[in-house]
This record gives structure tokens, sequence and C-alpha cells, in this order.
């Protein structure tokens, strides 16, 4: 008999959530995060964890250098959704997130 490797599966958020906005015509859920890790696995693999990668938003404001406007980043429906979706990440079973640092350098 053979016996099932505990595999680990490390994924780049960004890339990740790119191939699936991709595949699914929409923004994906923490849960599709993790059927994607899971559909990485061989049929000898049994899952150990899944450690995801990625920045929390940017939450600072910056002048917009052609209007002028003052752009609060953490009022966009951007900061809310990517916020969110970590969250959903760090509360979903199975699932390590290790959160890079996000720094404005400029437009």
């Amino acid at each position: 008999s053979c016996a099932m490797k505990r595999t680990a599966v490390l994924l780049d958020l960004a890339f990740v959530l790119h191939k699936l906005s991709r595949a699914l015509g929409r923004h994906p859920t923490a849960v599709e995060v993790r059927h994607f890790a899971e559909r990485c696995l061989r049929t000898d693999e049994e899952l150990f964890r899944i450690y995801v990668y990625h920045c929390w938003p940017y939450d600072g404001s910056a002048t917009h250098p052609m209007s002028r406007e003052q752009i609060h980043f953490k009022a966009s429906p951007v900061f809310t959704g990517m916020q969110t979706l970590l969250h959903d990440l760090e509360e979903t079973d199975g699932i390590a997130f290790r959160a890079g640092e996000l720094s404005f350098d400029g437009w």
C-alpha cells in the first residue's frame, strides 16, 4: 500500500486571485481559494496546511497627482473587499495567513 504524503501548499495570493477572478468572472471567496489549493494536491497527498501570502490593503491617503484630489484608500470598495477576504482566509480551517508589508511609494 502507498502511504499518503502530508503536503503543504504555498499560495501567492495575488497570483491566485488573478487566475481565479479570470476563471470565475468575479472575485473569489476564501472557500474558493481553499478549494483551489486542494486541487493542487495529487491523489497520494493529503493536505497538511495551506500557507497564504499577501499584504493587507493600503489604508493611507495620498494626493492624486493630476486632479490634486485627496484619495482615502481605506474608503474604497477594493480596500473593504480585500480586507474581508483576508480576514475570511485567516478564519478558514487549514490556512495559515502570512502578511507582507505594503507601502505607498507614489503613483
